[in-house]
Parts: C-alpha cells; sequence; structure tokens
C-alpha cells in the first residue's frame, strides 16, 4: 500500500487499526502485530539503520519475505512465525489458504542445509503424522 493511499484512507492509527480489525486482512494485522511488538519503533530502525550493509555478501543475517526469497536459498534458514494463525479454520478462503501454503512452501524450501521451523509448520507436521497413523489404522 503506497503511503499516499494510507494517509488518504486513514486518518490516524486508531483508524487502520479498526478497518484492519474488521476486514480480517491478515497482512494488515501482521503489520500491526510487529508496530506493537517492536514499539518504541523509531529506536529500533535506528538499530537496524545503523547495522544495515550496503550488499548482501556483508550480512551475517539476511532478512526478507517468502515474496522476495523465490528463487533464492541460504544455508540456514528460518521461517518466522507471521503465518495466519487460521490456516486450519474449515471457514478459510480456499484461494487464501493455497497462497498461504504455497508461501509456506516457498520459505521451507530455501534451506540448503538447515531449516528451522515455525510453530505453525510444528502444527501441520503433527496434524500430517497423525492423520498418517488414523490412515494406517
Amino acid at each position: 500500500m503506497s503511503h499516499q493511499r494510507l494517509y488518504t484512507e486513514y486518518r490516524n492509527y486508531s483508524n487502520y487499526k479498526h478497518m484492519a480489525n474488521a476486514s480480517g486482512d491478515q497482512e494488515i494485522l501482521q503489520y500491526i502485530k510487529i508496530i506493537k511488538k517492536f514499539t518504541p519503533l523509531p529506536k529500533k530502525v535506528d538499530v537496524l539503520r545503523k547495522r544495515t550493509v550496503e550488499t548482501e555478501e556483508e550480512a551475517s543475517i539476511t532478512v526478507t519475505n517468502d515474496h522476495r526469497a523465490k528463487g533464492l536459498e541460504w544455508d540456514i534458514v528460518e521461517i518466522n512465525n507471521d503465518f495466519p494463525n487460521n490456516l486450519f479454520d474449515p471457514n478459510m478462503d480456499k484461494t487464501a489458504f493455497r497462497d498461504e501454503v504455497n508461501l509456506m512452501y516457498v520459505s521451507a524450501t530455501r534451506a540448503k542445509k538447515t531449516l528451522i521451523i515455525n510453530k505453525l509448520l510444528v502444527n501441520i507436521l503433527a496434524k500430517a503424522d497423525e492423520n498418517e497413523k488414523t490412515a494406517q489404522a
């Protein structure tokens, strides 16, 4: 979302949060979670700016999102807990579900050597194991 659109559509942060909660937009809700977690944000941004390097080769850690990670690989990948918690909700929109699962697949296939999975993937793997055991019984 462009900054100009954000400023014209939402008069303030409270209005933005209200819209996000009312719409259930997972991406915007995730932004709100991040802002809440990292407040006071200006100090955190200053720290990040001081630690930023010009090229990825200079970095000891690369922070990216699933979309930008497509086609790339790293020795170690840690998947953050930023996927929607409602993936097990039977009422979730099928297209949104498929998109989230595809992004999760992209994330999980970026590691060359070590993959550190998030809570959601732990739950998915446990559920798959449970379903497999039920099917074998």
